[in-house]
Formats: C-alpha cells, structure tokens, sequence
C-alpha cells in the first residue's frame, strides 16, 4: 500500500507548524498585509461616525430607538464617536484576505506629529455604497494573496496554470462568493426589516423585541456560514473550483473533521486576536509599530499557510475515501 495512504492526516499543531516553516522560506508574501497595514496606518482614514448620526436623526422615533438598542449607542454618544473605525479596512474583509493588524484593530495610532487625512461621509448611502466597492476592490487584494500563498502549498510539477491565470481565475471566484454573501445578506436584512416594520404596528415593544431575536438569530447563522465554509477560499485557488463547488467541499471537510477544524479556527482567532492586542501596546513608538506590524503579517501569513495545507490534506484523505468507495 502506498506510504501516503497510510499517513494518518495532518494534525491541527503540525499544520501550523509547518505553516510558520515555510514563512520562513518564502518570506517575500509576508508583503501583502505588511504593505496593506501600512496603508491603513499613514494613509487617510473613512469613519461611518457622521452618517449614523444623520441615520439617527432621520429615523422615526420608534426605529430610532430600536437602533440605538442594537447598535448600542445613542445619537449623544456619535457626538463623540469612539475611536477604531476605519471603513477602508473592508479592502481586506474579502474571504482569504491577509489579516491585518488595522483590520483587526478598527485603526492603528497615527505616529507622533503625523497628520492623518479623517473623511466622515454623511450620507448613509455613500457609507454603504463606498463599503460595496471596498469588498469588490478588495478581491484582487485577497486573490493575489491566496494565489502566493497556494504557489508555496502546490509542487511544481503539478501546477498546471500559470501565477496570473491562478491569480484571475482566483479573484473572479472571490468576486463571484462575495457577491452570493451580499445578496444573501440583503435578502436577510430585507426580511428583518419587514418583520420590524410589522412589529412597530403593534407595539415599540414588539419591535425592539423581534428586532432583538432576529440579530440573535442572524449571528448564530453568521457563525454556522463561517464555519462550513472556511476552507472556501482554499478550494478556490488550491482545486480551481468554482464557488458552488467550493462551498460544498469546505461544507464536507469540516463536517467530516469538525472538531480539528473548529480546533484549526480557534487557535488561528486567538493568535490573531491576542497578538493584536500585544502589538497595540507596541506602537507607542515608531519602531514598535514597525515591529509590531512585521510581526502580525508574519503570525498571521503562518497561519493562513496553515489553513490551506489542513483543508490540502483532509480533502486529500477524503478523496481517497470516496474513491475507495467507488471501486
């Protein structure tokens, strides 16, 4: 039998492990959310601060108080709104972008003397409208990103396309997934607002309440979709899938590993979203910051290498499987 077939399949900690190795050889994609967490921090910032105050004051009574129960804050808290919101950062909101620091974050502390560029739309509708191109024009981003990424997992001898057929083919299947999220996504938040409007002919209470369920609701699917599918952006780029078929493989992957999988997610949350809160205290000087950043594109860039080879390798076995099966 061969020596691959019996193998037993790749554990959570070795994927990382190997992931991180090979960072280190090829270190030239830790670029990509180095390059873009530097944009975030010197470039100009986009905050939704004085649109939802215009939302706020143009919103009926009773919806406006249904908003300010969901959302958390008042129309007297957005006069001096919180910090930590930079709008550009949906650019690597896409599945599969690089993780940044600032995405993480909301911002990064401007340096010392720096003058930061602050825009405050206050339109809702250019808020919205401007976080719709974001997405799209942040497919590319996270296409170029995958398609390094996938070029380190793949041996040569089987990469059948070139960089920028992978990279094109990559980037309209990323297009294509966020496009199937926001129509999903509006569709959902149609029905909520049908359901609240239907509330308010009874009562504020009756609004505020079904209001209430249906976020509770909405986030629990938000979770489950997260979950399923993963390992979509990797069976993008690693299989040349579409993005029916890429939804399915990754739905099938963590069904068949659910708890390495979810063990797989929650290490590469908790490194993502405790080193950031280390990195901050770093950037009370410049070259903290740099270090910080540095070392974020590079915990980060391991663990993105980590997913690919876990879903590379689990649908590997899988495959087998089913092949087995089948004789």
């Amino acid at each position: 039998m061969n020596e691959q077939v019996e193998r037993q399949p790749l554990g959570v900690i070795d994927a990382i492990s190997l992931g991180y190795r090979l960072v280190l050889r090829h270190w030239g994609i830790v670029l990509v959310p180095l390059l873009m967490d530097i944009f975030f921090w010197l470039g100009p910032q986009v905050t939704p601060w004085a649109a939802m105050r215009t939302l706020m004051a143009q919103s009926l009574p009773e919806l406006r108080t249904a908003l300010e129960q969901s959302l958390g804050l008042t129309q007297a808290d957005l006069i001096d709104p919180p910090t930590g919101a930079n709008v550009l950062t949906l650019l690597v909101r896409v599945p599969g972008s690089p993780s940044t620091l600032a995405a993480t974050l909301g911002s990064l502390p401007a340096p010392p003397g720096w003058t930061q560029v602050v825009y405050s739309p206050e339109s809702p509708w250019v808020v919205v409208g401007l976080m719709v191109a974001l997405l799209f024009l942040g497919t590319p981003i996270a296409g170029l990103y995958l398609t390094l990424a996938a070029r380190i997992i793949v041996l040569p001898e089987h990469r059948q396309h070139g960089l920028l057929s992978t990279w094109a083919w990559t980037t309209v299947h990323l297009f294509l997934l966020v496009l199937l999220a926001l129509v999903a996504f509006i569709g959902v938040t149609v029905g909520i607002s049908l359901l609240l409007l239907l509330g308010l002919f009874i009562s504020q209470g009756v609004a505020v309440a079904l209001l209430g369920v249906s976020m509770f609701i909405l986030s629990w699917l938000m979770v489950v979709a997260l979950v399923l599918f993963y390992f979509a952006p990797a069976s993008i780029v690693l299989h040349r899938a579409n993005v029916f078929q890429a939804l399915m493989r990754s739905a099938v992957i963590v069904a068949r590993n659910l708890w390495s999988s979810l063990g797989l997610i929650a290490v590469t949350f908790i490194i993502s979203e405790g080193f950031a809160l280390i990195w901050l205290r770093l950037f009370s000087s410049t070259a903290g910051a740099a270090l910080s950043l540095v070392g974020n594109a590079y915990l980060t860039t391991g663990l993105t290498l980590a997913a690919l080879l876990f879903f590379q390798d689990r649908y590997y076995f899988w495959y087998q499987a089913m092949a087995k099966a089948l004789d």
